[in-house]
C-alpha cells in the first residue's frame, strides 16, 4: 500500500519508520498495533507507518503517517497528514466504552493512547499538545472525569494554556509523572509495573481548579514578598 504524497512545496521524505521498529521502541506487541489499525506503507519512497483516525462510528476520517521514528535535533519531522485531512482526536471510535466508564485520559499523540489501551485504560490522543480545538470538547460530553497528562516541557505549558480557556476544565484532573515524560516512557521503562504506577498517578491527579488556586496563592505571596519592604 502506498500513501498519497503531500503537497510538493512542503513534503520532505523522512528517514523511515516501520511497524516492527515502532513496536520495539514502544514495547508494544505488533499484533495489538495491527488490531488498532496501524500498517506499514511507503511514503515518498521511504517506509512509513500508517495511523488511521476513525470517528465514533468507526469510519476512517483521517490518516497520519509516521515517517520517522524519533524526533530530530532540529524540529519535529515525524508526522505527515494525508492530503486534505484535518487534525482530530485519536481514538474516537472507543468513546462508547469511555462514556460507560465515566472517565478518559487525554494524552499527547497516538503512542501514549495506544500504550494506555494496551493496559486496559481509556484514552484519547491529541495530535500535538498545542493543537487542541475547542470544538472537540463536545466529544467529551457525558464523561464525568477527564484526566489530562501534563508533560514537563513546553508541550505541558501549551496544554495548561488551552485548558484554562476550555469548557472541560472543571471536569479535569491533572496528571504528572515522576521521572518520566509521558505514559509511553513510563511503560517502556518497565511494562510489568506500568498498571500499578499509572493507577497511582491517577490517584494523585490534582483537580484543575485546585492547581490554579494554588498557583494564584503562590503568585500573591511572591508579590507580597517583593513589596513587603515598601509596605
Amino acid at each position: 500500500m502506498s500513501a498519497p504524497p503531500a503537497a510538493p512545496a512542503t513534503a520532505q521524505p523522512g528517514s523511515g519508520c516501520t511497524l516492527a521498529a515502532y513496536a520495539a521502541a514502544k514495547r508494544l506487541p505488533e499484533d495489538f498495533l495491527r488490531q488498532v489499525g496501524l500498517a506499514d506503507v511507503s511514503y515518498m519512497g521511504a517506509p512509513a507507518l500508517r495511523v488511521p483516525y476513525r470517528d465514533e462510528a468507526g469510519a476512517e476520517v483521517a490518516v497520519r503517517f509516521r515517517v520517522e521514528l524519533n524526533k530530530g535535533e532540529v524540529g519535529d519531522r515525524r508526522f505527515r497528514w494525508r492530503r486534505g485531512d484535518k487534525p482530530r482526536l485519536y481514538g474516537l471510535w472507543r468513546l462508547g466504552e469511555e462514556r460507560v466508564a465515566g472517565q478518559v485520559v487525554l494524552v499527547e499523540g497516538e503512542s501514549d493512547a495506544q500504550t494506555l489501551w494496551h493496559h486496559g485504560f481509556h484514552a484519547l490522543g491529541i495530535p500535538g499538545a498545542a493543537n487542541w480545538q475547542e470544538a472537540w470538547a463536545s466529544a467529551l460530553d457525558g464523561i464525568a472525569t477527564i484526566f489530562v497528562v501534563i508533560e514537563p516541557d513546553m508541550g505541558g505549558a501549551a496544554v495548561l494554556g488551552w485548558l484554562a480557556r476550555s469548557r472541560i476544565r472543571d471536569r479535569v484532573r491533572l496528571v504528572t509523572l515522576e521521572g518520566v515524560k509521558d505514559p509511553s516512557e513510563l511503560h517502556t521503562a518497565d511494562p510489568a509495573s506500568f498498571p500499578e504506577r499509572w493507577r497511582a498517578a491517577l490517584e494523585n491527579a490534582v483537580p484543575w481548579k485546585d492547581r490554579i488556586q494554588h498557583e494564584a496563592a503562590v503568585g500573591r505571596q511572591a508579590a507580597w514578598d517583593d513589596c513587603a519592604d515598601l509596605a
